[in-house]
């Protein structure tokens, strides 16, 4: 039996299942069976990873863990630090998702150093932006910040330019955060020729919409910055509906809403950001959107 070319199969239906959302995973569980019997330790590993980011991508987060926890067993039983790295990486994400910041934070130190060990920069920058991530949301903006501009350049020394741009995108985000808006607009500004050139539209769409975000704060106080607002917020909402992007999609029409000097436009984009955040079963966003609005 080839397992070199099993191996490659499971990669890429795992990869398909992950992406697709669709299909079952008995063929790389059958596929997991023969290499437990045969004792293909390193295939077995790689079937039960594989298993773990389709549970991961199907929101199974305890299955994932399970199967995570259970292939890093075997790749430390190998002494194969990346794949180990990588388990433990993932751990780190599901701990994320469930908000156990402690967790997520030890997960991705345990695994950064592995990575560093083993070359992978882009491993090892993953965990520091995700290191990020976890300063954020704590609203550490000085460690957020130290995180993002580490990670950018471990991204640019492997060559990752959707990295490169993620992390220039969220130092525009602290920077709006701290209401400094001209760092921020040059930020976003940097990123979003990255993201296009990569032809990631949501990426390019979330820097348009935010710069919209900082020429509506100035709106108030220079007339001609809502007419910059209202073609910015346009411009994203046609990248938002190109990828079908309902979140993001009703945050332009609230943007717009919030500019629209006639009520009958307004009454429109409050509408449609209403449709959008229903479809989604966001009753949080349609409540605000209530407040801000009244019935309208």
């Amino acid at each position: 039996m080839d397992w070199d070319i099993l191996r490659g199969a499971v990669y890429g239906w795992a990869e398909l299942l992950r992406f697709n959302g669709l299909g079952s995973t008995s063929a790389i569980e059958r596929i997991r069976d023969l290499a437990e019997a045969d004792g293909q330790t390193n295939l077995l590993a790689r079937c039960i990873k594989s298993l773990g980011d389709v549970a991961s991508s199907r929101s199974d987060d305890e299955p994932a863990r399970l199967r995570y926890e259970e292939a890093r067993a075997l790749y430390r039983k190998m002494s194969d630090l990346l794949g180990e790295a990588n388990c433990i990486q993932k751990l780190g994400d599901i701990a994320l998702l469930r908000s156990d910041h402690e967790t997520a934070q030890a997960r991705y130190e345990e695994a950064q150093p592995l990575f560093r060990t083993m070359g992978s920069w882009n491993g090892e920058a993953n965990c520091i932006q995700s290191l990020g991530d976890i300063a954020l949301r704590r609203s550490d903006h000085e460690t957020a910040c130290a995180r993002y501009e580490e990670a950018q350049s471990l991204y640019q020394k492997a060559g990752d330019l959707l990295g490169v741009a993620n992390c220039i995108k969220s130092l525009g985000d602290i920077a709006l955060r701290r209401s400094d808006p001209e760092t921020a607009r040059a930020r976003y500004e940097e990123a979003q020729p990255l993201y296009r050139k990569l032809g990631d539209l949501l990426g390019e769409a979330n820097c348009i919409k935010s710069l919209g975000d900082i020429a509506a704060r100035r709106a108030d106080h220079d007339t001609a910055c809502m007419g910059e607002a209202e073609s910015l917020y346009r411009n994203a909402l046609a990248l938002y509906e190109r990828i079908v992007e309902p979140y993001s999609i009703g945050r332009a029409h609230y943007g717009l809403a919030c500019l629209a000097a006639d009520g009958d436009a307004r009454k429109r984009h409050v509408a449609a950001a209403r449709q959008a955040w229903q479809s989604i079963k966001r009753d949080d966003l349609v409540a605000q959107l209530e407040a801000a609005f009244g019935s309208e």
